[in-house]
């Protein structure tokens, strides 16, 4: 008499397989979201850094020093801040300014979502 059909531990270690892939395959999912996740806030914090860079622009010239603030941008409040330095240059060149661009997601964090640093020329400071 033959038997047909799958043993209790055949059956079993099926199972295993099938959870231990299953397993792999939930913690893939859940590192791609965390990463575009990661990847959105990037993006909405570098949208508020051109934002103010464009603001910077519109200014005559930055006042040396530290400014914070805060942006709603892609219905979050982001809070960004910026450290304006003087470089010193030999004339003719243009008086010039170092800005350091840091958005963060909540006020009091340590580290930024996102920073740039540009450097402004006033081309009107150096006709004067």
């Amino acid at each position: 008499m033959t038997r047909r059909g799958f043993t209790l531990i055949e059956v079993l270690v099926a199972l295993v397989v099938v959870a231990t892939a299953m397993v792999a395959l939930v913690k893939t999912g859940g590192y791609f979201t965390r990463q575009t996740g990661t990847m959105i806030d990037r993006s909405q914090a570098r949208m508020v850094v051109q934002n103010l860079i464009a603001d910077a622009y519109l200014e005559e010239s930055l006042s040396t020093g530290t400014r914070e603030g805060r942006e709603t941008q892609g219905l979050h409040e982001w809070h960004w801040q910026i450290k304006v330095e003087d470089i010193e240059a030999e004339p003719p060149a243009p008086a010039a300014q170092r800005a350091h661009f840091k958005v963060f997601r909540n006020a009091g964090d340590e580290y930024p979502v996102y920073q740039q640093s540009i450097v402004f020329s006033s081309l009107k400071a150096a006709t004067q």
